[in-house]
């Protein structure tokens, strides 16, 4: 049905054999296009049956037709000034582009943030690398900044790589001392895998009690502060990518982040709490901090979600 439907329509539309050997029709339609592109992009055939003189007639010279036209670097500079993108000037002004070479190009679109050329400036790339947490995050987010990026420059940004010696993570003090600087096992996984991996489950209970302990799951107690006195009261079993999603997604602490364009402090206040007791700690402190300070927190706390859940 649709396709005869589409059919129909395209017979519609067609032109009746000769229409365009017509002198008349080829004018009437050039006249609805601001230019020869849009014309030519409409009708071809019009445009092809179009003499020169038509053309000139139509849409004025175009002196770029003429032999050596775009040798001249004014020239292509006048028309690279016409176009934003580089993408663009390269499909609408094919012949320009192809004279055009690189220290042009990065000339002419240099502000241009869709190509490869703006991200030659350190300046810029800086600007992008900021936005990311990780080498990770950023060549996810914007490969073509990352990939103009040195290792010097990566470094600089996000710190430097330090490979483990082979067999590093097959000593047990070694996996112990990197478990200690993590609040959860979620958090040492994507730190070090190859360390989480080589942990027994008895290791992991032993470092990280906030999984599922005889039967009863445990979570953490946090508080976003901010410099106007304003607080945001949460718990969560994973405090790094929670803090991670409240600077980055919607929600109350994003929300004051953009009205305030300042940065709040977060603190684990309680750690590896049995979740049921976390809940009514979270609701405590709401409470309290009422009191004193702006809070945040859209309800009165306590909700426990997924965290009851052990999935």
């Amino acid at each position: 049905m649709v396709a005869e439907l589409i059919t129909k329509i395209k017979l519609i539309m067609r032109k009746p054999k000769g229409f365009w050997d017509v002198k008349e029709n080829r004018q009437s339609e050039a006249s609805k296009h601001p230019n020869r592109y849009s014309f030519k992009k409409s009708y071809s055939r019009a445009y092809i049956n179009s003499t020169a003189e038509e053309l000139n007639k139509y849409f004025g010279v175009q002196e770029r037709a003429l032999d050596g036209f775009w040798k001249i670097k004014e020239n292509r500079r006048k028309e690279a000034s016409k176009y934003k993108r580089l993408h663009d000037f390269r499909r609408k002004s094919h012949s320009a582009h192809r004279w055009c070479n690189e220290a042009e190009l990065i000339e002419y679109f240099s502000n241009d943030n869709n190509c490869d050329y703006y991200w030659l400036s350190q300046a810029h790339r800086e600007t992008e690398a900021i936005k990311y947490r990780s080498r990770v995050y950023f060549k996810r987010g914007n490969a073509r900044a990352f990939k103009n990026c040195s290792d010097d420059e990566l470094n600089k940004y996000f710190g430097k790589i330090t490979i483990k010696p082979k067999g590093f993570w097959n000593i047990k003090e070694n996996r112990q001392e990197e478990a200690s600087k993590h609040l959860c096992i979620g958090d040492f996984a994507k730190a070090y895998s190859k360390a989480y991996t080589s942990c027994s489950k008895k290791e992991l209970n032993k470092y990280f009690p906030n999984s599922v302990i005889d039967g009863r799951l445990r979570t953490n107690v946090y508080k976003a502060v901010f410099p106007d006195n304003s607080i945001y009261i949460g718990i969560t079993s994973t405090p790094r990518k929670r803090f991670y999603c409240h600077l980055n997604l919607k929600g109350s602490v994003y929300e004051h982040i953009l009205l305030t364009k300042t940065t709040p402090t977060f603190e684990v206040i309680v750690s590896n709490i049995e979740v049921f007791k976390g809940g009514q700690m979270e609701k405590d402190l709401i409470k309290k901090y009422k009191l004193t300070h702006n809070v945040l927190n859209k309800t009165k706390g306590g909700e426990l979600g997924n965290l009851t859940s052990k999935n």
